[in-house]
């Protein structure tokens, strides 16, 4: 049996609230930007009724062994089981040696 997906027109209202909430470029080690996103996936997440079903945080590292990247992977279902997966990502915008000094926010359900 193959798993549903969740309506794309909730996926879209997901996308509307946070695709655009952290524009620019940080330089916080606390991934503030990042908890800002989460903070309204919470919100939107709770409001359409729907809930986590996971979380998965993991750094992604260029071919020289250097972290470029911080993906968090959140799968949510609705009432019916339906799934969709918010993808979260902190983008390497500092120097060659750090990276992740500074970055810049993707976020998206798909």
């Amino acid at each position: 049996m193959t798993t549903k997906n969740i309506p794309r027109k909730t996926i879209k209202k997901i996308n509307k609230r946070i695709c655009n909430i952290a524009p620019g470029i940080y330089s916080d080690e606390y991934w503030s930007a990042i908890k800002n996103v989460h903070n309204e996936l919470d919100k939107v997440i709770s409001e359409l009724g729907l809930y986590v079903v996971s979380v998965n945080a993991q750094y992604k590292h260029g071919e020289d062994g250097i972290p470029n990247r911080k993906e968090w992977i959140t799968v949510i279902r609705d009432k019916n089981e339906r799934k969709a997966i918010v993808i979260v990502m902190a983008c390497g915008a500092g120097s060659v040696k750090d990276p992740l000094e500074k970055y810049d926010v993707v976020a998206y359900a798909t």
